[in-house]
């Protein structure tokens, strides 16, 4: 068996009375000592923006005046412009008509033979390659009703045009372009002649223009003076007698 616990000495009267006299200083010193003051919190509130109103759309509808003859003209004029411009155009640019190589132009009346011959080897020589030999090979030389005379050079061409000039697209040419006639005759081209074929012509004018351009090149003044001074001599021109001409030199451009 364990010895009983002991008991702790009772207190006199004189340390009760200090024990409760320093309890009681205790407890008026912790009145005296101020408090600290927490910290206010400030409650954070989150405000979601004003949505802004949606723009409201009023279509205005303007009711007819009735009675009202300007309004009347003015749909009637916008009638008309409707009528007039048609549906509206497709996209891109219109595409341009064809035209029929077939189709015979206009022929003036008053037109000498020469002109009509001049149409109707252009007539001739839209149809393709099958006519060039007709359009650009041939001397026009007269009509003759019924007969279109025409003269050739000798050779193939010659050859070649005996053997098409019953060619009906042919025919129907000649018919159009010279009252009376039906039929084409054909010759070989004297060798004492100066007449030329459309082919001969268009050669001896590009030629003719190139050799006045080369004597210009050469009497030119500006360029003679360019070529003494780097001692340089032109011996070709370009053969393209169309283009133009160069301006003449200022005298601070010449050194």
């Amino acid at each position: 068996m364990s010895p009983p616990a002991e008991e702790p000495p009772a207190q006199s009267e004189d340390e009760a009375e200090d024990t409760a006299e320093t309890s009681t200083q205790s407890l008026a010193a912790a009145k005296d000592v101020p408090s600290i003051p927490e910290p206010a919190v400030t409650p954070i509130v989150q405000t979601q923006p004003e949505e802004a109103p949606e723009p409201q759309v009023v279509e205005a509808i303007a009711a007819p005046a009735e009675g009202n003859p300007d309004s009347e003209e003015v749909e009637a004029d916008v009638a008309a412009s409707e009528d007039v411009d048609g549906p509206p155009a497709a996209d891109g640019a219109a595409e341009p008509a064809e035209v029929d190589p077939d189709a015979i132009p206009v022929i003036p009346g008053e037109w000498t033979n020469a002109e009509r011959f001049k149409a109707f080897r252009s007539w001739l020589e839209a149809g393709g390659p099958r006519y060039e030999v007709w359009a650009k090979d041939c001397i026009f030389i007269e009509a003759r009703p019924p007969v279109l005379l025409l003269e050739f050079p000798p050779g193939f061409r010659a050859t070649h045009v005996s053997a098409t000039n019953r060619d009906a697209r042919l025919l129907k040419g000649v018919a159009a372009f010279f009252d009376g006639c039906k039929s084409v005759q054909v010759r070989n081209r004297a060798e004492d002649s100066d007449r030329m074929t459309h082919r001969e012509s268009v050669a001896h004018e590009a030629a003719v223009a190139q050799q006045a351009l080369e004597q210009q090149i050469a009497d030119d003044a500006d360029i003679a003076t360019i070529a003494a001074h780097f001692d340089a001599a032109i011996r070709s021109v370009h053969k393209d007698f169309r283009s133009p001409t160069p301006p003449v030199l200022a005298p601070e451009e010449v050194h």
